[in-house]
């Protein structure tokens, strides 16, 4: 066996004994390098990022308030350009994600990195969307309105001036 193909049969043994499941199973049998590039795609997890984006397009505008959208919408031309990069690299096959991340200058651990801090920084930018109608607003008061109109019915005729300067003061 010459040395490139045992380079090759050393280096999809190594990844192959660091994957799991159906990507094992998938593992071709004649060590060409597919697997190192299969791997490769296997090791971003686009998940966080999917779900985020997902939960970001699903937003109504009429929704929340003017104020609070309008911020969020600072983040669209980001969200945009991670959702287009995200769509291209499912596009491309293994081989060539692992070849782009290479010639970009950047690493898979890099990558997915910036991915998970997308995911974060855009579901803590929807977080901070204010609905419009507020739960507060369906509180029953009644039971406050009774009180204060207990309150505005008291007389100091009523009272001794002891007690009437103690209640004065609560």
């Amino acid at each position: 066996m010459g040395f490139s193909k045992s380079k090759k049969v050393l280096t999809a043994v190594t990844i192959a004994t660091a994957l799991t499941g159906a990507a094992v199973l998938a593992a071709p049998t004649d060590f060409s390098g597919t697997l190192v590039a299969q791997a490769a795609t296997q090791s971003i997890d686009f998940s966080k990022a999917d779900a985020v984006i997902a939960k970001y397009n699903a937003l109504v505008e009429a929704d929340y308030t003017a104020t609070s959208w309008a911020t969020l919408k600072v983040v669209e031309p980001k969200t945009k350009q991670f959702e287009e990069m995200i769509k291209q690299m499912k596009a491309l096959t293994p081989s060539e994600v692992s070849a782009n991340i290479t010639e970009n200058g950047s690493t898979e651990a890099e990558i997915q990195a910036e991915l998970d801090l997308f995911a974060k920084n855009l579901n803590n930018a929807i977080d901070t969307l204010l609905v419009k109608k507020s739960e507060v607003a369906n509180i029953n008061l009644s039971g406050i309105k009774a009180a204060i109109a207990r309150y505005k019915a008291l007389k100091e005729a009523d009272y001794t001036p002891e007690s009437w300067a103690a209640f004065k003061l609560v």
